[in-house]
């Protein structure tokens, strides 16, 4: 069974083409820096399929306090949503 991480990390490849897991030094980097560059608009397409094909929802607080920011912060959201330790 996989993991969280693996379940985010394929919904990541999937529509962004970047793969954290083979690259763990990006899982700290905030997503809509400069580095990658996500518009919003793909933001709020991966907070979709995210709790589409994860089967969880997000709570407001989550998104709100800043805990959608960066890969490891949205599979600890993820986590705690599911009942599993990130």
């Amino acid at each position: 069974m996989a993991t969280t991480e693996e379940k985010v990390n394929d919904i990541f490849v999937k529509y962004t083409n970047i793969d954290f897991l083979s690259n763990t030094e990006l899982q700290e980097r905030k997503l809509m820096g400069v580095e990658f560059m996500i518009p919003p608009r793909t933001m709020a397409y991966l907070y979709c399929k995210l709790e589409e094909e994860l089967h969880m929802k997000f709570s407001q607080d989550a998104v709100i306090s800043g805990n959608f920011d960066t890969f490891r912060n949205i599979c600890n959201v993820v986590a705690e949503n599911v009942g599993e330790e990130g």
